[in-house]
């Protein structure tokens, strides 16, 4: 399997003589098995020269691009990636639904006569998409997985395994909960969420990981949905990973600046006393990961596609008058079935409505009623599982202090409205998909 980079940046390209080493296109990343099946993680500005690349080499091989989200550093090469262009291309783009339109249409918006020359439609070779929620599909001799991270939009991370070789596209993840850069390793999986997503990336012989802060800079940063080094160093240690490439440069980041935040990581993970290799990605790097002659595994049940927001009932509640109307204003345009309680008193009393599939509670001061309602919250109608987001003042709240509650999720204040809106989404999908 071998494994390039066209794209390491973050945010926007930053072009110029400060990242000559590290590059300034933006998220691109080519995956290529030992049969030649290609998969294309992102779309950022580096698609370019990975598409000029590929017309050299084998324009009618067929291409899988998986786009972890629609944020522009991600989608924003596509209409510059010179496959799309060509006759007898076949391209098949994986992604999420997104918060406001599908990766479909945002491609095709992104392309449409008021912000490119040519439309989508007009595009020489067969396109194809499929909407995908967390679950696995074959992709030649690959298993694709896919699960959500904690974003400001639906994005998910991707991980491929082929001949027992694995690799994990983790880009555009901020921890669930505060990270602590002087507690103990295993505090980076307090939070269920991090637990988690730990789990997916365990035995990764590569790692690619949103490293796009420190732990110095999250807090100023809190809510827009990326991770310091020192967390992803910490859960690359802790999910036994051989080999970590540092993601997502910030784009006002120099190229000295960069290579001072890989050498804080080398020294996180000898603080650690972990045997785990570290380096931070740059354009045109390549990567051979060995491919085993063995049996393929069990081809991947379907995945599920994502659940449809329209009409879903989402109970809000809070003894905060200001923050309920927050929340209402933040979930109102997401085309939900909104329903409002006047505090926990009034949540409790809607605890067994058969037409709410998920609640969102502000909590306050620790309160350990506030815990006693999510639990009931949480059990549903006749004991069914329903999804609960609490929220919470970081500095009461922890969640170690939840055993027992039935809390599938917290969410800790000053909470932004991207972050909350994912998490909704997030959790809505992954009922569906128990349900079905």
């Amino acid at each position: 399997m071998r494994v390039r980079f066209w794209g390491t940046r973050g945010s926007v390209a930053s072009a110029g003589s400060h990242t000559i080493r590290y590059g300034g296109n933006t998220a691109c990343v080519s995956v290529t098995a030992d049969d030649g099946t290609r998969v294309v993680l992102d779309c950022g500005t580096g698609a370019r020269p990975l598409g000029a690349a590929l017309l050299d080499d084998d324009p009618t091989r067929p291409i899988a691009l998986f786009i972890t989200h629609t944020h522009w550093d991600h989608i924003q090469g596509f209409p510059f990636f010179a496959p799309a262009y060509a006759a007898g291309a076949t391209i098949t783009v994986y992604g999420g639904p997104g918060l406001e339109r599908t990766t479909e249409a945002a491609l095709v918006g992104q392309m449409e006569h008021t912000y490119f020359p040519v439309h989508l439609r007009k595009l020489r070779a067969a396109l194809r998409f499929q909407e995908l929620g967390e679950g696995s599909l074959d992709i030649g001799p690959f298993q694709a997985h896919a699960q959500y991270v904690n974003h400001t939009a639906l994005a998910l991370a991707y991980r491929l395994e082929a001949g027992g070789a694995r690799v994990v596209y983790a880009t555009d993840h901020e921890p669930f909960w505060r990270h602590e850069p002087l507690a103990s390793l295993e505090s980076s999986l307090a939070h269920p969420g991090d637990a988690r997503h730990a789990e997916f990336l365990r035995d990764a012989d590569l790692l690619i990981h949103d490293a796009q802060y420190t732990d110095a800079e999250l807090p100023a940063k809190r809510g827009w949905g990326h991770s310091p080094i020192e967390y992803a160093v910490d859960l690359a240690c802790l999910a036994r990973v051989k080999r970590l490439a540092l993601f997502h440069h910030d784009p006002a980041r120099h190229d000295h600046d960069v290579t001072a935040m890989l050498r804080r990581a080398h020294q996180r993970a000898r603080r650690h006393g972990a045997s785990l290799e570290i380096f931070a990605a740059r354009e045109g790097m390549d990567l051979v990961l060995p491919e085993s002659p063995r049996t393929l595994p069990a081809p991947a049940d379907p995945a599920p596609e994502p659940a449809r927001r329209g009409g879903r009932g989402v109970l809000l509640a809070s003894d905060a008058p200001r923050e309920l109307d927050l929340l209402q204003a933040t979930l109102g345009r997401d085309g939900y079935h909104l329903f409002l309680a006047q505090g926990l008193d009034d949540a409790l009393r809607r605890a067994c409505a058969p037409d709410i599939q998920l609640a969102v509670v502000g909590l306050r001061d620790a309160n350990p009623r506030g815990a006693r309602v999510v639990d009931a919250l949480q059990r549903g109608p006749a004991g069914a599982p329903r999804p609960v987001i609490a929220i919470a003042d970081a500095r009461d709240w922890t969640p170690a202090r939840w055993p027992g509650t039935g809390a599938v999720d917290l969410l800790a204040r000053p909470w932004a409205p991207g972050m909350l809106r994912a998490r909704v989404g997030i959790w809505l999908a992954r009922s569906a998909a128990l349900a079905d």
